[in-house]
């Protein structure tokens, strides 16, 4: 027991030293650069896909128009067999035009605001819930594709904050040669209450710090949902490389890897930028929101296993330290003082790492934000985030 004892602590120790330089090393590479100055660009289409009516819809597409340019274009595709959905999908597509009529056109007139019906297939019923949603949103984006008047593709959900600079960091990227799809990271606003503010928790201390040292690690073979731009070339690449590869998620493979792989079979590379994207706290009726994560696939496929372990081994060293102390209580060889210093150190070094994200890659976001609920899933939660996808895999 006392070999046990020494044998955990010190892999405790060593995670969440871990878990804190993953956490530097991503904060570093999400410092801002310069300003929020806006840079100039080639004219988009962005495309968003409704994936349920709602009363927030309107004013979420209101504000997405404010992060476009003149000669943009906003395409709102939605489900033409929802009826409530096509009401909202008109009304936010009023507020939008309302918006962009206020932006200075300088002489290229407004952003165009556009609603395309599309009539997505009919998943049976024994198909997986999220795995139907995400291709009746693929399919919804391919036909906003077939009606954008521009070289450059820019798809967000809607419940994301857009701000210009993002955008035009993301298009900017994608529009360059080589380059697969360019997308941007995001994590979860202030405000989370309930059982929002465990998934904010989940979704800010785990996911994205895991698929940030994923991206960093070189060209990701994932596409991570909330904003991400393509060129029409690479997307018609990406299709005839691996057909229904941007449009669909089949089988056990997340939608988020499923693109990513066939950008890359294209021989593209695909880039992560260096602005990572607030998602409202209280996602509208539908969207993607923080609970949409299949991390653990993603992960191993995106990252390969050796990527996927150092990630999901640096995000959780607390179960470790806490394991390293309760073995040590039983063991009179070990010193009560001492057999408690596994666990508090690592929830100290992963209270350091957390504090590091917040405030720095999460602009706005307090330091102690969501910490305690992350810690407590950490500890005592740790198998909550593997049961969601293997829920998923028995529905499909």
């Amino acid at each position: 027991m006392t070999v046990a004892f020494w044998t955990l602590a010190q892999l405790a120790l060593w995670l969440a030293v871990w878990s804190w330089l993953q956490a530097v090393r991503v904060s570093r590479y999400y410092r801002p650069i310069d300003s929020d100055a806006l840079h100039d660009r080639p004219p988009l289409s962005l495309v968003i896909a409704v994936r349920a009516a709602g009363p927030d819809l309107p004013s979420a597409l209101g504000r997405s128009v404010g992060a476009l340019r003149p000669g943009d274009e906003l395409l709102i595709a939605v489900d033409a067999r929802d009826a409530a959905a096509v009401a909202d999908a008109e009304a936010g597509a009023a507020a939008a035009t309302a918006v962009a009529r206020r932006v200075p056109t300088d002489g290229r007139g407004p952003a165009r605001v556009e609603v395309v019906r599309a009539h997505p297939p009919t998943p049976s019923p024994s198909t997986d819930p999220e795995h139907a949603s995400d291709a009746r949103v693929a399919a919804l984006r391919a036909a906003a594709v077939e009606r954008a008047a521009h070289r450059l593709l820019a798809f967000v959900e809607d419940d994301v904050a857009l701000a210009a600079p993002t955008l035009d960091e993301v298009v900017r990227t994608a529009a360059n040669d080589g380059v697969g799809a360019a997308f941007a990271l995001s994590y979860v606003a202030a405000g989370a209450r309930g059982r929002s503010a465990w998934r904010a928790a989940f979704a800010n201390q785990w996911k994205t710090p895991a698929l940030a040292a994923l991206a960093l690690r070189g060209a990701p073979r994932f596409v991570a949902e909330g904003l991400w731009a393509t060129t029409r070339a690479a997307w018609l690449a990406a299709e005839a490389a691996d057909p229904g590869g941007t449009r669909a998620a089949l089988g056990l493979t997340p939608a988020e890897v499923r693109r990513g792989a066939a950008f890359h079979a294209t021989g593209r590379r695909n880039r992560v930028v260096r602005r990572m994207l607030p998602r409202s706290p209280a996602p509208v009726p539908g969207a993607a929101g923080p609970s949409r994560d299949g991390v653990p696939v993603a992960g191993w496929r995106a990252g390969g296993p050796l990527g996927h372990a150092l990630a999901a081994l640096g995000a959780n060293p607390v179960p470790l330290g806490l394991a390293a102390t309760l073995i040590g209580l039983t063991t009179q060889a070990v010193p009560a003082a001492v057999a408690f210093v596994p666990a508090v150190a690592a929830m100290g070094w992963r209270m350091a790492a957390l504090a590091t994200l917040n405030g720095g890659p999460y602009r706005g976001l307090p330091r102690h934000a969501y910490l305690g609920r992350a810690l407590a899933l950490e500890a005592l939660a740790w198998t909550w985030w593997w049961s969601r996808p293997r829920a998923a895999d028995r529905g499909g």
